[in-house]
């Protein structure tokens, strides 16, 4: 029972990874005024919320089925440390995926000078 929560940290982090890759590549391609950049972070927070959806519930559902007891210390280390890897991985994902993307656009903004 105490995995579930390990599955809806996992299914946040590659949710919120995905919207936050692909409003990298937006943002990557196009250009960047205000408009553009109001639009892609307006869609990436508003797919993170739909995505968030499913984990929020399933962490309601778990603790709404949980009994006393029932969790044992090594299942709950075990479920923290696969959260925190998944987390980390994630968030090391989209550091790299942000630094890709603008390394492309200075590139792109030194050619045209």
């Amino acid at each position: 029972m105490e995995y579930l929560f390990a599955l809806a940290s996992i299914l946040a982090v590659v949710g919120v990874f995905f919207a936050g890759s692909r409003m990298f590549d937006t943002l990557a391609e196009g250009s960047f005024s205000q408009a553009d950049i109001q639009k892609a972070q307006t869609k990436f927070f508003l797919t993170a919320a739909i995505v968030e959806a499913l984990p929020i519930f399933i962490i309601a559902a778990t603790y709404a089925n949980l009994v006393a007891g029932e969790v044992t210390g090594l299942h709950m280390y075990m479920s923290i440390v696969i959260i925190v890897v998944f987390w980390l991985i994630g968030l090391a994902k989209l550091f790299v995926k942000g630094q890709e993307g603008t390394s492309n656009v200075t590139k792109e903004n030194q050619s045209q000078a």
